[in-house]
């Protein structure tokens, strides 16, 4: 599993970028490669996040929800090459694995964005059409269809549904003067969101808690000054530290409202490198179980840790710190403060997660790539009123490593001024533990002496997996 260096200020050192450009230069000299049902499955996945503009932490699970059902219906229709999660029956001789997938994939999000019914129903009809008809398309598609309602039903009562943050949250966690306190945060009057997510049910944790980090560095000791002095210098609107090309980190990996979220950004890079590499539809549908299980997961984990520690963002400990040496009442972040804690970052866990994950699948770390900021990237608003690139070049990053963008992912946090280095960190080795478990643990070739009990499925340990955070 990837090794994580956070503390590292810069993206990469200069014979580290040679080396990715390289690698940028050969991906995008590669001539265009058609999409296998998965990753169109995916982009109409993403594309619905984007439309509705979801929330990260529910965007997660809807990640998570279609990718496995799409695995199970592909795996179905494959003979069963890999564990199941959810799926109960046999092998499903003669059917076809892309419909299966487009079937499962269109159950699912039709469910998940009754709004995009119509675009998601365009798609889906011209997609199955190029596949032709035949037994083995409608084979699939009776699969397909039916493991969506296998997989939305286990998920009815997951606990989404009851995350909302009360009303009278902040009368329930008063800071009373204390300024590591989370309180709202200037420009972001929303409440805060899905406090209640740490009690949706995890998709291969065992609890939201269980690996629940460390408590972060507390109010006055040297890390907890050193973090903030650090984000005070970089992350300020005015930084005269900062690059330009920090300033573009950020934006790159800023994934706000009508983006397709921090997880949906690492599912666009698994499908370019998909794509690129010529996988599979089965193998394509194993990866992106692989990620959509880690991402829906690191969801539930890093909600839980948030609600727990309850930490303050950048913005609220400098300007009320009671350190002369770093209070500032005008300081101001280049980013909008998120409405939710900063402990641990959300974006870092994600990417810890998705890292690792897709480092276990490939049975490497080193896999270069180069992506593309999401298209909504460019024309989010920072807190200078500023939007586009500093460099249009920015606008597509190069990576030798999955661990070198999980890493730059947690550091545009900091350039951006709404976390401070722990938040990075512990989100980090957060998300690397439950990526490097998914791998281990599920979707995996099944022991031969267990092949007569595949029927039994992840879902028959859904008991062990469910869990209610008990009140607080």
């Amino acid at each position: 599993m990837p090794a994580f260096h956070g503390s590292a200020l810069h993206r990469r050192p200069p014979a580290v970028a040679a080396l990715a450009a390289v690698a940028c230069l050969l991906a995008v000299s590669r001539p265009a490669q058609a999409q296998n049902a998965v990753l169109q499955v995916n982009q109409s996945l993403l594309t619905a996040i984007r439309a509705t503009a979801a929330n990260p932490v529910a965007a997660s699970r809807e990640i998570a929800i279609t990718e496995i059902a799409v695995y199970d219906a592909v795996n179905a229709a494959s003979g069963l090459a890999y564990r199941p999660y959810a799926y109960t029956g046999g092998a499903v001789a003669g059917a076809s694995a892309e419909a299966a997938a487009l079937a499962a994939g269109y159950g699912v999000l039709v469910s998940l964005f009754p709004s995009q019914s119509s675009t998601l129903a365009s798609n889906y009809t011209a997609q199955l059409g190029a596949l032709g008809g035949g037994v083995s398309v409608t084979a699939g598609t009776t699969l397909g269809s039916s493991q969506a309602t296998v997989m939305l039903g286990l998920r009815a009562n997951d606990g989404a549904s009851v995350s909302a943050t009360p009303s009278n949250y902040f009368a329930l966690h008063p800071a009373n003067g204390d300024s590591s306190i989370y309180q709202h945060t200037p420009g972001n009057p929303a409440a805060p969101l899905a406090s209640g997510w740490g009690n949706v049910s995890p998709f291969t944790l065992t609890s939201s808690s269980q690996f629940m980090p460390a408590a972060p560095p507390a109010l006055g000791t040297a890390q907890y000054n050193a973090d903030l002095l650090q984000v005070k210098d970089i992350g300020s609107d005015s930084s005269a530290t900062r690059t330009a090309q920090q300033t573009d980190q950020a934006r790159f990996w800023a994934n706000g409202g009508g983006t397709a979220t921090p997880a949906g950004q690492w599912v666009s890079f698994a499908d370019g490198i998909a794509t690129g590499k010529g996988l599979s539809t089965l193998e394509s549908a194993r990866m992106s179980a692989i990620i959509g299980a880690a991402l829906g997961d690191a969801g539930v984990a890093a909600w839980e840790a948030k609600y727990a520690y309850n930490t303050a963002r950048p913005i609220t400990a400098i300007q009320q710190s009671p350190d002369a040496g770093i209070a500032d009442p005008a300081w101001n972040s280049l980013w909008a403060a998120p409405n939710f804690p900063g402990y641990v970052s959300g974006h870092s866990t994600f990417s810890g997660a998705a890292a690792s994950a897709l480092a276990g699948f490939f049975g490497t770390d080193a896999v270069a790539f180069c992506a593309d900021a999401d298209p909504a990237a460019a024309g989010l608003v920072d807190n200078n009123g500023s939007t586009g690139w500093v460099n249009p070049a920015d606008a597509t990053e190069c990576f030798n490593s999955f661990s070198e963008a999980a890493v730059a992912s947690g550091m545009s946090r900091i350039y951006g001024g709404i976390h401070v280095m722990a938040d990075n960190i512990s989100g980090l080795t957060l998300g690397n533990q439950i990526g490097t478990q998914v791998v281990e643990n599920f979707f995996i070739v099944p022991e031969p002496l267990s092949l007569s009990l595949l029927g039994f499925g992840v879902a028959g340990l859904a008991a062990v997996r469910r869990r209610k955070r008990a009140a607080r």
